[in-house]
């Protein structure tokens, strides 16, 4: 009789182990196939290249005559992509408007100080922060970050149908992600604008600035003659304040009216290159800076 009940319990095994490989199986097959949907979806809305360039507030400059359409221009690059070059193309944009390109700034109209302080990726959900956050503030946590994942594993009454759930899923998403990525790249610039007076005058300027709390503020007052305002312009960026902040104030005259900009390029597209992106970056950039001029 003993016998007889070794090939049913041979049976009742195998049994259920083809019935969880199965559900195991499908359950797999659903996770994949759910990963390219997402995928599939990823490469149809983001199959274009979408290259956008934001300012952090307007500028209006004064026109001036052609005899003082002179501009003086410096360009820096802090960012991990030094080969980003502003300064070239901004100049021939402003050649191509009538201006001309001067070496002393004691001899331009207008002065232009720009710095690139990113270059790269930057995590999709903080895009729009860079912006945001305005003129002189920081770019700390904005750049991409690896994402931590983990296994999912599905309520089917066996732990080893489960685990091979969460690794399809698991799986699935990892080629999904090696695949198919909606990639943002950005160029941040951070901009001084100054234009001298038309109609001459004085500016008188103040700066408070707090060393260590990353805050500091900053005015300028434009008159003409004695005692008539034609203008105050704030500036102002403000952080986390700390036992070593130090706080220095200054005052000062001086022959420009300055204004201080963000102004934020970026391209999305999926599966998009940097060496696609960077041209297309600085081309937006540069024309956005020239367009402020007439």
């Amino acid at each position: 009789m003993s016998s007889g009940l070794l090939p049913l319990r041979e049976t009742r095994v195998t049994n259920f182990s083809i019935g969880s490989a199965a559900r195991g199986i499908s359950a797999i097959g659903l996770a994949i196939g759910l990963a390219g949907c997402q995928a599939a979806t990823t490469m149809i809305d983001k199959q274009n290249l979408d290259v956008q360039t934001h300012m952090s507030e307007t500028i209006f400059l004064d026109p001036v005559p052609d005899s003082r359409k002179t501009v003086y221009l410096g360009a820096r690059n802090t960012s991990d992509h030094p080969e980003i070059d502003l300064k070239q193309p901004i100049a021939e944009k402003l050649r191509a408007r009538g201006y001309r390109l001067v070496g002393d700034p004691a001899a331009a109209q207008f002065v232009i100080q720009l710095n690139v302080l990113q270059a790269g990726p930057v995590a999709p959900d903080r895009k729009n922060a860079f912006l945001a956050s305005g003129y002189g503030s920081g770019l700390d946590a904005l750049v991409v970050g690896a994402a931590a994942g983990g296994l999912t594993g599905y309520a089917t009454g066996n732990a080893g149908a489960g685990l091979g759930v969460g690794l399809g899923i698991a799986t699935a998403s990892f080629l999904a992600d090696r695949l198919v990525k909606d990639v943002y790249f950005t160029v941040v610039t951070d901009i001084q604008l100054s234009a001298r007076p038309v109609k001459g005058g004085t500016i008188r300027e103040s700066q408070v600035t707090n060393r260590g709390s990353g805050s500091s503020t900053s005015q300028s007052q434009y008159s003409r003659g004695v005692g008539a305002s034609a203008g105050v312009t704030n500036h102002s960026s403000s952080g986390s304040q700390n036992s070593n902040a130090r706080s220095q104030s200054y005052e000062s005259t001086s022959d420009f009216l300055k204004f201080n900009v963000r102004d934020v390029a970026y391209a999305n597209q999926v599966n998009l290159k940097w060496e696609n992106a960077s041209p297309l970056l600085v081309e937006k950039l540069s024309s956005s800076v020239a367009n402020l001029f007439e």
